[in-house]
């Protein structure tokens, strides 16, 4: 499949979700006028980032923003256990990539094994020379 070709699809897909998008925006905002309610879309963000602030509080949740960038609302239980898992993660890899790590030894040791080679075979050059 030619690049061309590659970037047709993903136009025509970005086209039909951005149809998809607008039509559900749209059953959304006629929905709200029927019922007399203001879409949630034309809220100022920040006005809605402290509304959620409060009213997960109330309920004892506290944001959470994963690392695509997610929002989760979590309860000190479950904010505890992915705090826990990421110190020990980060615990775990700080030991591997530390300044006397594994892997630095096995190049320290590689690079001495080869140093040894170069010196047997020139030993062996002139051995043969002479």
């Amino acid at each position: 499949m030619t690049p061309e070709e590659q970037r047709a699809i993903v136009r025509d897909y970005l086209e039909r979700k951005e149809q998809v998008v607008a039509r559900t925006r749209d059953q959304f905002e006629i929905l709200a006028e029927k019922t007399g309610e203001k879409p949630l879309l034309k809220v100022d963000p920040q006005i809605r980032r402290e509304v959620e602030d409060e009213y997960y509080a109330t309920l004892g949740r506290h944001r959470y923003t994963t690392r695509d960038g997610r929002t989760l609302w979590l309860t000190d239980e479950d904010l505890e256990k992915r705090r826990k898992r990421r110190r020990r993660k980060r615990s775990r890899s700080s030991r591997y990539y530390g300044p006397t790590s594994h892997r630095d030894r096995r190049k320290l040791i590689l690079w001495g094994f080869n140093i040894a080679v170069v010196l047997m075979a020139i030993l062996v050059a002139y051995f043969l020379a002479t």
